[in-house]
């Protein structure tokens, strides 16, 4: 069993990458990068992280690598929706405001609880999200972080 899936629903505007064990970083990268060119996707569909199911340490290098990522995918024009993190307890919570601070565009991650309010706000149509220009992205320093 691989660590993630992704599913494309078309009729709500949405793609979700499910967790089932921590990925290694490339694993995750190579499933991004099916799912902004799968047939179904398209790049204002809001982008779901269900981690709620992982409870495992992410080295905090691997989180920027991540958001860096999602900023890249961002200014080519593969992701333009929001992107939603599910998690399962209070440390993962405080890690994925982490993410969403270190991001590059303002308002383009935000971390949940519950899946019902990620999805609700992950396919809200609202502003896409706006690169901070004058304020680029935050590095995280700390040696390890859990997100998941």
């Amino acid at each position: 069993m691989t660590a993630l899936s992704y599913d494309v629903d078309e009729a709500r505007c949405i793609a979700t990458v499910n967790y089932y064990a921590p990925p290694s970083f490339p694993e995750w990268r190579r499933v991004l990068g099916r799912l902004t060119t799968h047939a179904a996707f398209q790049p204002h569909f809001g982008v779901l992280f269900d981690r709620s199911r992982v409870y495992a340490l992410a080295d905090a290098s691997e989180l920027n690598q991540m958001v860096r990522i999602l900023d890249e995918e961002r200014s080519n024009g593969r992701i333009a929706g929001r992107c939603a993190i599910v998690v399962h307890d209070a440390a993962s919570y405080e890690i994925g405001k982490m993410a969403e601070q270190i991001s590059s565009y303002e308002n383009s991650i935000r971390t949940f609880h519950r899946l019902d309010d990620a999805e609700r706000w992950a396919t809200e149509k609202e502003a896409e999200p706006q690169n901070e220009a004058a304020a680029p992205g935050i590095e995280l320093d700390a040696p390890a972080a859990a997100i998941g």
